[in-house]
């Protein structure tokens, strides 16, 4: 409108639309209208458009920021259902330097193994093992002590000896086809009592055995008798320990005329186990 005046000072009406008002109540002029509200119906349109390109970018900023917070839920939810289904991998345990070489066991696995077995203590020379029921446990007598030459020189009777010494310097168990002894570390060498095989009959096969006496790991030695038969009279084994204190554990076949090696080593394993359960107390 530069070169020509204005009718109305339009800086007076805070909105568009009370502008109009004013022109239209005050010019009733077809002209001063045309010339008047021509130009502010277009600033109208022009209003109507701003705003309408105004709601139309906050739509778009709103979806778009919709979108973005529903993928970072989509993640985070998606992260924490990944972690819920996926299982743990479990951590072997680390094994110690004494488990690696013997296996220790368990009390209860123990005590499942010697269920119903009885219990046999010696309370001069201190130690136990447990044996089935059926199985018989004796102890030396006096006709087992013997006298060296000195102590027949001083008058020692067998009798003193065995007062002494008692029959738990050496205790047999015979159990079905097999046996064992246990002999005093005071017994070294039969030094007192005669406690186990002194020989053998025919010739034998040299053997080796493995076993875990008290949590220790020991080799049995001894041999496998073949005579010409096969009942336990001519085939037959003996084997022996001697644990780290002295004590001296034999065990094998006993004689028989009737069983063989094979019947004797349908109870091997339980007399492995009489063997195996020796402790010190």
């Amino acid at each position: 409108m530069k070169g020509q005046g204005c009718p109305l000072n339009v800086r007076r009406f805070s909105t568009p639309q009370a502008l109009v008002l004013a022109v239209e109540s005050l010019v009733n002029d077809t002209a001063v209208k045309a010339r008047v509200a021509g130009p502010v119906r277009g600033l109208l349109r022009k209003e109507s458009f701003v705003k309408r390109s105004i709601m139309r970018i906050a739509y778009f900023v709103a979806l778009v920021s919709l979108v973005g917070v529903m993928g970072l839920l989509a993640v985070s939810c998606g992260d924490d259902d990944e972690e819920v289904a996926t299982p743990q991998a479990s951590v072997p345990p680390t094994a110690t330097a004494g488990a690696a070489a013997t296996a220790q066991p368990s009390a209860t696995s123990e005590a499942d193994e010697y269920e119903g077995w009885l219990t046999y203590k010696s309370d001069k020379y201190q130690y136990e093992f447990r044996y089935p029921d059926g199985a018989t446990v004796s102890q030396a007598g006096v006709e087992a002590f013997g006298l060296s030459e000195e102590e027949w020189k001083e008058g020692v009777t067998p009798e003193e000896k065995f007062e002494q010494y008692t029959g738990d310097i050496c205790v047999g168990i015979t159990y079905e086809l097999g046996y064992a002894y246990i002999s005093a570390p005071v017994n070294a060498g039969f030094a007192h009592a005669q406690c186990g095989r002194t020989g053998m009959g025919y010739e034998g096969v040299e053997k080796e055995e493995a076993l875990v006496i008290d949590g220790k790991s020991y080799t049995a030695k001894g041999f496998e008798e073949k005579g010409p038969g096969e009942t336990l009279n001519f085939h037959n084994e003996t084997l022996v320990v001697t644990l780290d204190d002295g004590t001296r554990i034999e065990y094998g076949a006993r004689p028989d005329e009737a069983a063989t090696f094979a019947d004797y080593l349908e109870f091997r394993v339980e007399l492995l186990k009489i063997v195996q359960s020796y402790r010190p107390l």
